[in-house]
């Protein structure tokens, strides 16, 4: 009986302290949301100045210096507005709207909007094409995909695929600094470019490359 009592009083204090700590994240959690609502509402704001300051701390926000997880958080509240800056980006004008563009390209790989196809892409190629890889390793593996698509779609109706070569020349690189080096592989061979790995090999990862590249 008094093992009985111990058991019961340890599952009462775990629903406690579980209920306690629940709590703790939902406020946490509203907090984080109507933060992410204020920038949004003063990204709108007719003062261009509280405009470049909201952008400026979303940026912030959603960079990813060490890890994606730092990212997801940031983007899982900016997900909901995603409409909403759409349909602000349409308004802007000059440099800015280049990079509201970058904005909406980092977010279009987390929301998928119905008959709209690489997003991502559409959106980097009509911003500011700086700093992309700050981004992170998942939105940049994303925007590899999308580029793989778009450049079979453009071989396919006959066009030019000249505007993909600097993503390819920025993506390419940064998935063999970070130890990805069939991600690499894989999009040059997509766009053709096979012969670039060549300058992207080192003593350090000339192995690996090599292997990958005769079971391909």
């Amino acid at each position: 009986k008094e093992e009985t009592k111990k058991n019961s009083k340890h599952e009462q204090d775990q629903a406690v302290e579980f209920k306690k700590t629940t709590e703790e994240e939902d406020k946490a959690d509203k907090k984080e949301r109507e933060k992410y609502e204020l920038y949004v509402e003063r990204l709108q704001d007719v003062d261009p100045d509280i405009q470049r300051m909201a952008l400026d701390e979303i940026k912030r926000e959603i960079s990813c210096p060490q890890t994606d997880d730092q990212c997801h958080k940031p983007l899982k509240y900016l997900r909901v507005h995603y409409e909403t800056i759409k349909a602000f980006y349409e308004k802007c004008t000059g440099e800015f709207k280049k990079e509201v563009s970058d904005l909406l390209s980092v977010l279009s790989f987390t929301c998928s909007s119905e008959g709209v196809t690489n997003a991502s892409l559409k959106y980097v190629l009509s911003g500011t094409k700086r700093n992309l890889t700050e981004w992170g390793n998942e939105y940049l593996r994303s925007l590899s995909g999308e580029v793989s698509s778009e450049y079979n779609e453009k071989l396919k109706n006959e066009q030019s695929t000249e505007d993909l070569n600097f993503l390819v020349d920025i993506i390419a690189p940064f998935c063999i600094d970070h130890k990805e080096e069939p991600e690499a592989i894989d999009l040059l061979m997509e766009v053709e470019q096979l012969y670039k790995i060549v300058n992207l090999c080192t003593e350090e990862n000339y192995g690996r490359i090599c292997t990958y590249l005769k079971n391909c």
